[in-house]
């Protein structure tokens, strides 16, 4: 099972790096090694890249620039929100059938047999991915030329090719996708207009993204102290430096929260359950996913962890639950493991079934598949559970 966001280390982790930074900045489902292949820059007006996809898992081979317009979309079997956006493009093929024509390329995927994984998931995806589908290369070729020379980082990320091979449009598909296909379809499309609204997003992620490098710089020198002191162990003492230098720095209190949640989770578990009950609603509630992926590090049943902390991933998974108002079935489901670690079955059961709740009866996630599954293991645990 797949959980989308970057596996965050707990404090002693980030003391050992040096830098807040893992723990502070934004969560994007994102590549895990270099591309190595050059790319020209890429934005609206610019000719689309061609397709030298590894292979074709769905649908026949597409031309970019043949008459047609053309809607790529970059995905992975691991993203969360994909998966979510793979029905929706589904529904737009079928509403502009014989007009645009859609295609998802998988990219940045991890683990072993690649090819097998990907076919396993469009087939498990069936009628609700029902649009061309493709794979990238072991080298990244194609997320070089379209995802890194756009500066995008994150999936998934859509671009509209027009009928003469320019890119007009880019962006999340479930953010303006439909509307920018119909325009182009009709004819109404102002290209010049879009590419100054582009670019005038791009720079403001630009500068956002140099405040926020600039902000964990500052994080780090102050809080270096402790961060060494966690490093050596000496948590409570690193506890007491972060809170001393919060004093002097109230405006930093949300930014390290998660932090000196872990760093208490070390050695005062009753004081920590406290302060995440506390902290979960305001200063953690942006750290959801980091919760959940640290939770999710310690308690998937394929964890790597040598000596697995059950409490500190509950704590954990039911703060993560708590910031995200049981709205998130992976989240919930993750509390579900928890529970089942700590040997609290009934909890795990109800947390389980709220997971599955929240996702369409006639879904085939394979995520969901493996949630009945667990949840069905669940129930023949428990004596007289239906």
């Amino acid at each position: 099972m797949s959980r989308f966001s970057i596996v965050v280390s707990v404090a002693v982790a980030a003391a050992i790096g040096g830098s807040l930074t893992a723990v502070t900045a934004p969560v994007y489902a994102q590549a895990e090694t270099a591309p190595v292949v050059e790319a020209a820059p890429l934005a609206i007006g610019s000719p689309a890249p061609k397709l030298p996809v590894a292979e074709w898992v769905k649908g026949s081979p597409v031309t970019l620039g043949d008459g047609k317009v053309h809607v790529v979309e970059f995905w992975a079997t691991w993203c969360g929100p994909c998966k979510t956006s793979i029905p929706h493009l589904t529904e737009l093929a079928k509403k502009y059938a014989g007009k645009a024509d859609f295609t998802g390329v998988s990219v940045w995927e991890r683990g072993d047999d690649v090819p097998g994984k990907v076919k396993g998931f469009v087939n498990t995806m069936g009628a609700q991915m029902d649009y061309h589908v493709a794979r990238d290369d072991a080298k990244g070729t194609i997320a070089e030329t379209w995802m890194k020379a756009a500066n995008q980082n994150g999936i998934p990320t859509a671009f509209v090719v027009d009928k003469t091979g320019t890119v007009v449009w880019i962006g999340h598909p479930m953010d303006g996708l439909d509307e920018a296909v119909g325009k182009v379809v009709a004819g109404t499309y102002d290209i010049k207009e879009a590419a100054a609204a582009y670019k005038t997003k791009q720079e403001a992620a630009a500068k956002e993204e140099a405040e926020g490098e600039a902000k964990n710089a500052k994080l780090t020198q102050l809080f270096s102290p402790a961060l060494l002191l966690a490093k050596d162990k000496k948590y409570g003492e690193a506890v007491a430096a972060m809170d001393k230098t919060l004093a002097a720095n109230p405006q930093y209190t949300k930014d390290v929260s998660f932090v000196k949640m872990n760093l208490l989770m070390m050695f005062d578990a009753a004081t920590a359950k406290a302060y995440v009950a506390k902290a979960s609603p305001t200063l953690l509630k942006d750290s959801a996913q980091s919760l959940n992926s640290a939770a999710w590090g310690i308690v998937a049943p394929d964890s790597k962890a040598v000596k697995p902390d059950y409490p500190a991933a509950l704590i954990m998974a039911q703060a993560a639950v708590k910031a995200t108002g049981e709205k998130d079935p992976m989240i919930l489901d993750t509390l579900s493991w928890a529970y089942e670690k700590n040997d609290k079955i009934a909890e795990a059961i109800v947390a389980g079934t709220k997971a599955v709740a929240l996702y369409p009866a006639d879904s085939k996630d394979p995520d969901l598949l493996d949630m009945k599954a667990h949840l069905a293991a669940l129930k023949a645990m428990k004596p007289g559970a239906k």
